[in-house]
C-alpha cells in the first residue's frame, strides 16, 4: 500500500509542446512558437483530456510550451503560473544542453545511458519538489481542494519527471537506478501528448495519451491499450 498519499491531488497531466516553428537565424530557441499544426495538436489535446477541470496550470517558459499551455487549457496567460525550471539552461555548457543537442528525439534508453545521462536523473529529483510545492500552495488557496494539475514542457525533460513525481508523492523511495529505470520504461511523448497520472482511491494509474489512443499502465513496462476519448 501506498504511503503518504496525496489526499490534495486528484489528477496530474504532464503535456509536450504542441509542433513548433524552426529556428530562424539568431532567434533564442525559447523564443520558437507553434505553428498552424502545432496549435490543432494542442486542441486535439483538450479533446483527450478533462482540461475544463483544470485547477492549476505550469508551463516551461518557451513559447511553445506556454502556447500549447493556453490552447490546450484555455487559461487567460495571465493565469498560467510559468516555471524556468522547466526549460533548459540556454547555456551552451550546461550538460543538458549538452546532451540534448547531441541526442535531439531520441529514446530515453539513449539519454540515461550517456554519460551526462545522471543529470537529467538529477534534475528530475530536485525539480519535482518545487512543482509539488505549487501545486500544494493551490490547493490550500482552494481551502483543501483536491486539484487537478496540467504542467506543460519538453520532451524526454516529462518522461523524466513523471516517475520523479510520482516518488516524491508515493514516498516510494527508489534507488537512483530503480528510478531510471522506470523513467527509461516510458515511451519518449511526441508533439501534443502527455503523460498522465490519475488516483483514485489509494490506487494510481499512469496514462500515456497519444494522437489516436490512451496508453494505461500502473507500471511503465505492462500497458494496455485502449481507445482515446472522443
Amino acid at each position: 500500500m501506498i504511503e503518504n498519499f496525496p489526499e490534495w491531488l486528484s489528477r496530474l497531466t504532464l503535456g509536450r509542446h504542441g509542433n513548433a516553428k524552426k529556428k530562424a537565424d539568431g532567434q533564442n530557441d525559447k523564443d520558437r512558437g507553434l505553428t498552424a499544426t502545432g496549435y490543432s495538436q494542442a486542441e486535439r489535446l483538450r479533446g483527450q483530456t478533462s482540461v475544463s477541470t483544470a485547477d492549476l496550470v505550469i508551463s516551461s517558459p518557451a513559447d511553445r510550451a506556454f502556447e500549447t499551455a493556453v490552447t490546450t487549457t484555455q487559461f487567460s496567460p495571465e493565469a498560467i503560473v510559468v516555471m524556468q525550471e522547466l526549460f533548459p539552461s540556454e547555456d551552451p555548457a550546461d550538460p543538458l544542453n549538452v546532451m540534448f543537442c547531441e541526442l535531439g528525439y531520441a529514446p530515453l534508453n539513449s539519454y540515461f545511458q550517456h554519460e551526462l545521462g545522471k543529470h537529467l536523473t538529477l534534475w528530475a529529483i530536485e525539480t519535482a519538489p518545487k512543482l509539488l510545492k505549487l501545486m500544494e500552495e493551490k490547493s490550500r488557496e482552494l481551502d483543501g481542494k483536491k486539484i487537478e494539475v496540467f504542467v506543460f514542457g519538453h520532451a524526454v525533460m516529462q518522461n523524466a519527471l513523471v516517475w520523479a513525481l510520482a516518488q516524491a508523492l508515493y514516498s516510494m523511495n527508489y534507488s537512483e537506478a530503480e528510478l531510471i529505470e522506470q523513467m527509461a520504461g516510458t515511451v519518449v511523448l511526441k508533439e501534443a501528448e502527455a503523460l498522465q497520472l490519475v488516483f483514485e482511491g489509494r490506487t494510481a494509474c499512469l496514462r500515456h495519451i497519444r494522437e489516436d489512443l490512451v496508453v494505461v499502465s500502473t507500471k511503465s513496462k505492462h500497458a494496455e491499450y485502449v481507445p482515446a476519448p472522443q
